[in-house]
């Protein structure tokens, strides 16, 4: 009896929610964008205290949500674990699945039913939906936490010191007249970007066949891009580090919205291209 790729999908998004490994990875990215929120608010309210010893608060600007929340501060170690981490955490959930299925025979029960593409195509997608679900809400928690504590003032160049927005930063005019737009498109980013780590822990694991390797694939590749920026120091001005580039405030170098299209691109190409090469093509598994 056939199987269609809706009900494929389903059980795949099934099994991609509703492991063990994608609660480890998410109470991880809960705890990092705890940590940075703890860190922040207490930060706002000794300023407040300060300033208000002080007759006042004339810097108002200076200190709001928006270089407050994980993705606008660039202090606490909540902040450095969650971007460090972020490509192992979008991959944990369910990027070494394909692997184990097709150890276990699983995958040829499946695809004699549902056919191949079909199989892959909710293999990728349901990868891709819980590593970026996973790195997404907890940046969405964190934000909507702290705003509950900080106030939403908008950026102004006037406090440009206190805010890591550097000329020429991807949609940097956006950041000083719709901070919100700004926030809800970097949130989109990360989104697409952890997706795409956890596709490509699934064509890592397709083609070593070790959950490890797929798992921490992405990860090490972050790292070699985080390694040879260090080369252009000093030369290159524009972030190739996703570690860097998916904080939604410049942390060095200004993200550039090509080079970010460039790494998504070749991303979502090599994973896709070494699961239709792997998964389609062989005759056997």
């Amino acid at each position: 009896m056939g199987v269609t790729w809706n009900n494929v999908f389903r059980m795949e998004c099934k099994k991609a929610f509703h492991n063990r490994y994608f609660w480890i990875a998410l109470a991880a990215g809960g705890l990092f964008a705890a940590m940075s929120g703890l860190y922040m608010v207490e930060s706002y309210q000794e300023s407040a205290r300060i300033l208000a010893r002080m007759g006042g608060n004339p810097m108002r600007q200076a200190f709001g949500l928006y270089n407050s929340w994980i993705g606008g501060e660039g202090n606490s170690l909540g902040f450095t674990l969650f971007f460090a981490l972020l490509p192992f955490l979008a991959a944990l959930p369910y990027g070494w699945s394909y692997q184990a299925e097709i150890k276990s025979g699983y995958a040829k029960q499946v695809q004699l039913r549902a056919g191949r593409h079909g199989y892959l195509l909710a293999k990728g997608a349901a990868a891709f939906l819980s590593g970026g679900t996973v790195i997404l809400l907890p940046l969405v928690i964190n934000f909507i936490a702290v705003a509950c504590f900080v106030p939403a003032v908008c950026p102004t160049i006037w406090f440009i010191i206190y805010y890591p927005m550097h000329y020429g930063a991807i949609a940097s005019e956006l950041y000083f007249t719709h901070p919100l737009l700004f926030v809800l498109m970097y949130l989109c980013i990360d989104f697409v970007f952890a997706g795409l780590f956890a596709l490509a822990a699934t064509a890592a694991g397709c083609l070593s066949g070790k959950r490890v390797v797929a798992v921490l694939t992405p990860f090490l590749l972050v790292l070699l891009l985080q390694y040879l920026r260090t080369f252009l120091y000093g030369r290159y001005y524009k972030e190739i580090s996703p570690m860097y580039f998916l904080h939604a405030s410049s942390i060095q170098n200004v993200a550039d919205p090509w080079i970010m299209l460039a790494e998504g691109l070749v991303l979502l190409l090599v994973s896709g291209g070494i699961l239709y090469w792997k998964g389609i093509r062989r005759e056997t598994f």
